[in-house]
């Protein structure tokens, strides 16, 4: 029998005795009771692609066997209400094809079986009697409530259930969104069995489980990715989604914001045409996206705000990327196809690179190198950024290395963006750092060399000039060597400005060769050792913290008797080796009288120094004044011979060196020059008052004659005490 029509009836629209084969219906067969079989009918089969409205009733105890077709064929009752399928001395078998079970079925006694059809639940469908299921596919449309009961698809068993093959299948409603952690009762039963059951669905990813109910036991889904089929404004993420499609916003679908402060593993798809604003956490939370692809080809996506760290691609195929405020953090190699256009927010490339297919453009915002701060970087080392197309344009960019302490500048290559370093930077060990040209911040700042707190630099050997600060932010010492009398190194701030040393956790130590100190120094509670390297200082330099020489030479430029070079220290001074000396520059000359060329804050103590200046006798005091105690070396007037003789004692000629400080008498040439109250010397001068002393002189020594102005620092004389006079060659 075939009906591609309609068959109707008051009572029963077919009413079957006997035996019938098939009955094929591909129209409509309606009812108050669509189907009756007989006591002791049969039926071969109703196959149904259209649809049976009404009760279908088997009086036989034949087995009544129930299919759909390659369409879906609907049982359901009036008026979208359900029907009853009744057979109470017989199994029922839904043997094939696609069906819809909109009807109560009663096998009470027996079992309604499912040996190979697809049927598919959209309401509630209570089964009095068992359930088996050994193949085909039992689909459970979901949406709407959670546990407990779901608004469809669900199979109520009031006896067994036993589910040892086939397919549970679950589908969403249209206009449904599905929400991870949702949890939907699809089987609940007396008893249930599921072994040899294989589990799908369509658009999101779920898991099956079995849990008590009282004294039943139910099939329970639950939802561990995110479904949009119906509009949503926002959809928010702060657990953990993982799953291969973990946002799936279908074509139907629209959804405002994905709000992401958690974790987002696999893909975000969005089918619609709508487009799809992202945004991230705030506050030290980083919203992640990662593995897998962000597939949003119909329409534009938009980083809205917060902080998000993205390793996902991402495919906007003919579309674009903005990013209007959100911190954007590349946790690999990005590849986006399609547009990128940022106006606000900030990329940080983190040691990775964004690949654009068509052109990008950043109009505003921040792209950050975001390189290892335990990295070392030397001026004009570079990283790309980003990597685009034809027509990329970057002129509204402000491009930063990302780590405190390292300037950076932005520079385009063809459709890339770099980032190149503007300053010395060691975040790591490195042994010595050669400076030999002019080291500079290339980027505008005031930094030439910054060493971070997990950084430790041997040795700054600078034979050249290092114009900007140096900041030291580790513990280890700062040794810094320089360059040779002829072509010192030099150390000063910016365009000839004043420049800083700032080292606060460790010494700053100059070790050897010649250097211009133009930088003043800040080492807190930690002190500056001059230990053999001979510093130039034209101005005054000031150093918080102390001050110590042992050996090297402090050479201090005069410009004028009242414009000369100067260490001022907030700590302790000590200079107990080396030499000091005076020497005219820029243009100026030397002027007999006093230069205060030291004063510290917590003390000062000087000796075993060579004291020199060309053409005159240096003597050395140190005074207190204005709560520091200073270093005033006095020029005394210029001679034509020797320029004095050791620390209080008189010239070789055979006297007893007395013990004062030098004397600075002007001689003609017949004789060295008294030694402070030595008698006994024959002067045709006037001598200097020297320090009290008790030696005698003897005349009769040979002259030497005034040191050049060329001589570089020739030593005349020592700040304290004295040596040991004995024969020989003249003193120098």
């Amino acid at each position: 029998m075939t009906n591609a029509g309609l068959i109707s009836g008051t009572g029963f629209a077919l009413d079957l005795s006997g035996t019938t084969g098939t009955v094929s219906n591909s129209g409509t067969i309606v009812g108050p009771t669509a189907l009756r079989l007989n006591s002791g009918a049969t039926l071969a089969g109703l196959v149904n692609q259209g649809t049976i409205i009404g009760n279908i009733l088997n009086l036989s105890a034949h087995v009544l066997t129930l299919s759909g077709g390659a369409g879906l064929g609907t049982y359901t009752g009036a008026n979208g209400g359900q029907a009853t399928i009744s057979s109470t001395l017989a199994n029922v078998v839904l043997g094939g094809g696609q069906l819809v079970l909109n009807d109560r079925v009663d096998v009470s006694g027996h079992t309604l079986v499912n040996s190979g059809a697809s049927v598919l639940l959209s309401s509630i469908v209570s089964v009095t009697g068992n359930y088996a299921q050994t193949d085909g596919t039992l689909v459970a449309g979901i949406g709407g409530a959670s546990v407990g009961g779901a608004a469809a698809g669900q199979l109520v068993v009031s006896g067994a259930a036993s589910l040892t093959g086939g397919t549970m299948a679950v589908a969403a409603l249209a206009g449904t969104n599905l929400l991870a952690g949702d949890r939907y009762t699809l089987i609940a039963a007396g008893t249930l069995t599921a072994s040899g059951l294989t589990a799908s669905a369509t658009g999101f990813t779920a898991t099956l489980g079995t849990a008590p109910n009282g004294t039943a036991t139910d099939l329970i889904l639950t939802l561990v990715s995110d479904y949009v089929g119906g509009t949503l404004g926002t959809l928010t993420n702060s657990g953990t989604l993982s799953a291969a499609t973990a946002v799936m916003i279908t074509a139907a679908g629209s959804l405002g914001t994905l709000a992401n402060t958690g974790t987002i593993i696999g893909d975000v798809v969005n089918a619609s045409g709508n487009d799809l604003a992202i945004t991230g956490g705030s506050g030290g939370t980083v919203g992640t996206l990662a593995g897998g692809t962000i597939r949003n080809s119909l329409s534009n996506l938009a980083f809205m705000a917060g902080d998000l760290s993205l390793g996902d691609a991402i495919d906007v195929t003919g579309h674009t990327v903005a990013n209007k405020g959100a911190t954007l953090i590349l946790s690999r190699d990005v590849v986006l196809t399609g547009a990128f256009n940022q106006t606000a927010g900030t990329l940080v490339a983190g040691g990775h690179v964004l690949s654009v297919s068509d052109a990008a453009t950043v109009s505003g915002g921040v792209v950050s190198a975001g390189v290892s701060a335990g990295g070392t970087y030397r001026v004009g080392d570079s990283v790309t950024l980003i990597h685009a197309g034809t027509g990329s344009r970057y002129g509204g960019a402000t491009v930063t290395s990302g780590i405190e302490g390292l300037s950076a500048t932005g520079v385009t290559q063809g459709g890339d963006l770099l980032a190149v370093a503007g300053n010395d930077y060691v975040g790591g060990g490195l042994d010595r750092l050669d400076v030999t040209g002019t080291l500079a911040n290339t980027a505008g700042g005031a930094t030439a060399l910054y060493i971070a707190a997990g950084g430790a630099l041997g040795t700054l050997a600078n034979s050249g000039v290092i114009a900007g600060d140096i900041v030291n932010q580790s513990a280890t010492i700062l040794a810094i060597s320089g360059g040779t009398d002829d072509a010192p190194g030099t150390l000063t701030g910016a365009a000839g400005r004043l420049g800083s040393i700032t080292s606060r956790l460790a010494d700053v130590r100059f070790i050897a060769g010649t250097l211009l100190l133009n930088d003043h120094l800040d080492v807190g509670t930690h002190g500056v050792v001059n230990s053999g390297a001979t510093l130039l200082v034209n101005t005054a330099i000031t150093i918080t913290g102390s001050f110590s020489q042992t050996a090297g030479g402090l050479v201090i430029g005069v410009a004028s008797a009242s414009g000369y070079g100067s260490l001022v220290i907030s700590g302790s001074a000590s200079l107990t080796g080396g030499a000091v000396t005076l020497r005219p520059t820029g243009g100026g000359a030397l002027a007999a009288g006093s230069y205060t060329i030291v004063s510290a804050g917590a003390g000062l103590t000087a000796s075993n120094l060579v004291l020199t200046a060309a053409g005159y006798t240096v003597t050395s005091s140190t005074i207190a004044s204005g709560g520091h105690t200073q270093l005033v070396l006095t020029l005394n007037t210029a001679s034509t011979g020797t320029t004095g003789g050791p620390p209080g004692g008189g010239p070789p000629g055979g006297g007893t060196p007395g013990g004062g400080t030098s004397g600075g008498g002007t001689d003609s040439g017949s004789g060295p020059g008294s030694g402070g109250n030595g008698t006994g010397g024959t002067d045709t001068g006037t001598g200097n008052g020297g320090g009290t002393g008790g030696g005698v002189t003897t005349p009769g020594g040979p002259s030497t004659p005034t040191p050049p102005a060329t001589v570089r620092y020739a030593a005349v004389g020592r700040a304290q005490g004295g040596r040991p006079w004995a024969p020989g060659p003249p003193w120098t």
